[in-house]
């Protein structure tokens, strides 16, 4: 409810350019940003970052959509929620018009392989423990919220959990320990950057508009 014109949310830096993401995934991580009405800042030197990410980063349509004067964020569509597999996103901007946004995010979470009493060991030998491991564990958080966030964080290859707890995984290369009590969920390697497509639709009475509004 803060945000308005002269007050921003900022969620953070952009990635694009930064050779961490695909091109999907910066042409989603833009998208997001523009709805939410965000500063977008850069990380990095935009004078070596790819054309494909230059083209992005300079597109007039979505520079305009973040920069509208009226500065009203945006949000999910009513019946979308952060754990949909799709999502609509939309914006009402200054002129009476509304920005959406369409988010597949179905290519995320593959079905898990799952280990009982064992989990695999990454090669870095990173802190296991739930309660020394920072933020990259998951302390009383309902299991669907865990499980969304490290679909949602590209490096995550999987996470452990045990009590209500669980740590996130990004390397499983060095085998396997027993761990009595602890379940491992990991990505299958072979599907695991394997895109779905996803039919998404918005109607016109979800944005508030007449049946006569047009699409550009």
């Amino acid at each position: 409810p803060f945000a308005h014109a002269g007050h921003w949310h900022d969620m953070d830096m952009l990635m694009l350019g930064n050779e961490c993401l695909t091109h999907d995934e910066e042409r989603t991580q833009l998208a997001l940003w523009a709805i939410g009405a965000s500063p977008l800042l850069m990380s990095n030197d935009l004078r070596s970052i790819p054309a494909a990410s230059v083209e992005l980063l300079t597109n007039p349509d979505v520079i305009a959509v973040d920069q509208d004067p009226l500065g009203r964020m945006g949000g999910l569509l009513a019946g979308d929620n952060r754990m949909s597999p799709v999502q609509r996103w939309w914006r009402v901007l200054a002129n009476g018009d509304v920005a959406v946004a369409l988010y597949n995010k179905c290519d995320v979470c593959p079905v898990w392989d799952v280990t009982v009493d064992e989990r695999r060991v990454p090669c870095t030998r990173v802190e296991w423990d739930v309660t020394t491991f920072g933020p990259e564990c998951y302390r009383n958080k309902p299991f669907l919220n865990a499980e969304s966030e490290c679909c949602n964080d590209p490096r995550c290859v999987g996470f452990t959990w045990i009590n209500g707890e669980g740590c996130r995984v990004r390397d499983t290369g060095c085998g396997v320990e027993a761990a009595p009590g602890v379940r491992g969920y990991y990505r299958p390697a072979a599907v695991r950057q394997v895109p779905q497509p996803a039919t998404i639709s918005v109607q016109f009475d979800d944005l508030k508009f007449a049946a006569t509004s047009s699409v550009p």
